[in-house]
């Protein structure tokens, strides 16, 4: 379980989140949606201990983040993350960086670490991608590779942030699927977006954020009034759900 307790945090003398407090049981499948400049990607990156500077607390089963932190490792997907398309590797090397970062850069690779990239890729469809050039890969493509990437490490906690960011339409309903499955599988999913139209039906429950938190609900019960409440004006994207 994650709770986040008055989290706030000033840049100057613009606030940038406000009183943020939200908690996220084992199992949730959690979109936080908001405009641009709302504070989302800030808000995930507080949650990984990456802006100490933050106020308030965040605790991972109890523990203080920084301390769980220490022990722990949590799956991470960058916003828009690019990787040099001259990369001199393949899918597996991609995937196997994801050991090294939840045990350390200088640290050995575990030995049956050909087993768990080989697994990893399977999870996420991309097993048959284990060999290929990143170069030769799609933007769908190297997205499950990435994500591969982030699971590798078995945490059962998996942030991303905007993961439809250069992928297509049919890719995102794929890319979607996948996450429910891993999310059904027992992983606990906290995922910023933009694309709401997707989010909203393949969710358990959505954070409305802008700056401050203004809704935390089933995404079935996010209302027409709450959107516009964070959002500032009804948003013709999602018209259709209200």
């Amino acid at each position: 379980m994650i709770e986040v307790r008055g989290v706030s945090l000033r840049i100057g003398a613009t606030a940038v989140l406000e009183d943020v407090s939200f908690v996220l049981a084992d199992g949730d499948f959690t979109a936080i949606l908001g405009p641009n400049g709302a504070g989302k990607s800030t808000l995930l990156r507080i949650l990984l201990g990456q802006i100490p500077e933050a106020a308030g607390h965040v605790l991972y089963d109890g523990v203080p983040a920084r301390d769980w932190l220490r022990e722990h490792h949590v799956g991470y997907l960058p916003q828009r993350e690019v990787v040099p398309r001259m990369f001199p590797g393949t899918a597996a090397d991609i995937v196997r960086l994801g050991l090294l970062a939840c045990r350390g850069a200088f640290s050995r690779l575990p030995a049956d670490s050909a087993r768990r990239v080989r697994q990893a890729l399977e999870m996420t469809g991309a097993a048959h991608l284990e060999r290929r050039a990143i170069d030769a890969l799609s933007g769908g493509e190297l997205q499950r590779v990435l994500l591969a990437r982030a699971i590798v490490g078995g945490s059962r906690y998996l942030f991303l942030d905007e993961p439809e960011a250069g992928v297509d339409s049919q890719q995102i309903i794929e890319f979607y699927s996948l996450l429910s499955r891993l999310n059904s599988e027992g992983r606990t999913i906290l995922l910023v977006s933009h694309d709401i139209n997707v989010i909203l039906k393949t969710v358990s429950s959505v954070l409305c954020l802008n700056r401050t938190l203004h809704c935390h609900t089933a995404a079935e019960l996010v209302s027409a009034e709450v959107v516009q409440k964070t959002w500032g004006e009804v948003l013709r994207l999602v018209d259709k759900h209200f």
